[in-house]
């Protein structure tokens, strides 16, 4: 239902508090707006301002009915089954050797059962082939392709390639070797792959939902308490109060985390941990060395054999805020997106309301249109509450 109000029925406490500036180029709460000449939606999730043209943030201002709780665990399965469907019609990383991914294309090799590698180039052209491809909700048109190509919106082209693609190597995943030791109920241990990752876990020892460093064992794996894989744990969070706590929990453990300057550069499910009772999650793997290549500011800086993602000058606290979106989606929708496009406005891996807007927020291509992680953690603990709320503007979806 929409109502109108005048500028004496809505309070000036519509305004944010301004949230303390972590040092980003723009603080997120200038943008908030004044609401008092403001067209509500009193259901809805989102407000209007009069003469505006971004529509801004209102999360529900009462906690929902049971009947909005099975409407968005609903959604969630929805979602989750047509990204399954998308994935297993997809062929867009079949057969691939190797990728590079830039800003607004996707550089791949791929080992064709005819011509043997062959570079091809997909650039983002939304509601066109190339857009759809990388959207996985159209195939690589393989028939049409016996060389070096790039596909640009309807357009399938010969190329010369333009970036170098190292093909992926054999190499176990070290994320996967954990070794149990002392007593298996309860520790866990696995091998140190940077120098960087013991002098980050002693300076983050006590901070709030960080994994917590026990010690060493002779053979210098570096032991931990033993805990749940992320994914279970995202499986096992059914709900937006649940789903609400375990975001809050990770927020605040990548605040502590920008507070004694470090950046976490790697926010993916498989870097949280849950405890057994699926109530507590922790964030792991401090190593702060590679960053997600997801950010579109370090997208594709180097070549894919690593060097892309190290020590990347542009990789900031508003990084990490875009994969904590990012992360915010693959922990809710139990799943992870195959490519980054999948995940903005307009891809298909986006979580129902109230978390929706939170993630556009987060995954906006320019950093300084980011919130900051402390605004994040304010904009999460709004769900659900009680009485006005504090709205932040939006850029044009």
């Amino acid at each position: 239902m929409r109502t109108e109000r005048s500028r004496a029925e809505v309070p000036s406490v519509m305004r944010t508090e301004r949230a303390k500036n972590r040092g980003s180029e723009t603080d997120f709460s200038e943008k908030v707006l004044d609401a008092r000449s403001a067209t509500y939606l009193t259901e809805g999730a989102m407000i209007w301002i009069v003469g505006a043209r971004h529509p801004i943030l209102d999360l529900p201002t009462a906690p929902r009915p049971a009947s909005y709780e099975d409407a968005f665990v609903a959604e969630v399965q929805r979602l989750n089954k047509e990204d399954m469907n998308l994935k297993m019609k997809s062929n867009l990383l079949n057969n691939l050797e190797g990728l590079v991914m830039k800003a607004s294309a996707l550089h791949m090799l791929y080992n064709h059962p005819r011509f043997g590698n062959i570079y091809v180039a997909i650039h983002d052209v939304p509601d066109t082939l190339s857009g759809n491809i990388l959207r996985l909700q159209a195939n690589v048109p393989w028939e049409l392709i016996s060389g070096p190509t790039e596909i640009r919106g309807d357009k399938i082209l010969p190329t010369i390639p333009t970036v170098k693609i190292t093909p992926f190597d054999d190499e176990i995943d070290e994320n996967e070797e954990t070794i149990d030791l002392f007593d298996e109920k309860i520790h866990h241990a696995k091998p140190s792959t940077r120098r960087s990752e013991i002098p980050n876990l002693l300076r983050a020892k006590e901070l709030p939902h960080i994994v917590q460093l026990l010690g060493r064992t002779e053979d210098h794996k570096i032991v931990f308490p033993k805990l749940l894989d992320g994914i279970l744990l995202a499986h096992k969070t059914v709900g937006i109060a649940a789903v609400k706590r375990i975001l809050l929990q990770i927020a605040e453990a990548l605040i502590s985390l920008h507070d004694i300057g470090m950046i976490h550069r790697d926010l993916v499910v498989r870097n949280i941990l849950g405890s057994s009772d699926y109530q507590t999650a922790y964030l792991c793997d401090l190593e702060c060395f590679l960053g997600s290549w997801e950010c579109p500011e370090i997208a594709g800086t180097g070549d894919a054999g690593g060097s892309a993602r190290e020590a990347v000058p542009a990789y900031s606290e508003k990084s990490d805020v875009y994969m904590f979106g990012r992360l915010m989606t693959d922990f809710i929708l139990c799943n992870n997106s195959r490519t980054r496009w999948q995940g903005i406005p307009g891809g298909n891996w986006l979580p129902p309301a109230p978390f929706r807007a939170i993630v556009i927020a987060c995954v906006q291509a320019d950093p300084s249109l980011r919130p900051n992680m402390c605004e994040v953690k304010a904009l999460l603990e709004k769900i659900s509450a009680p009485g006005l709320l504090y709205n932040f503007a939006v850029p044009d979806l």
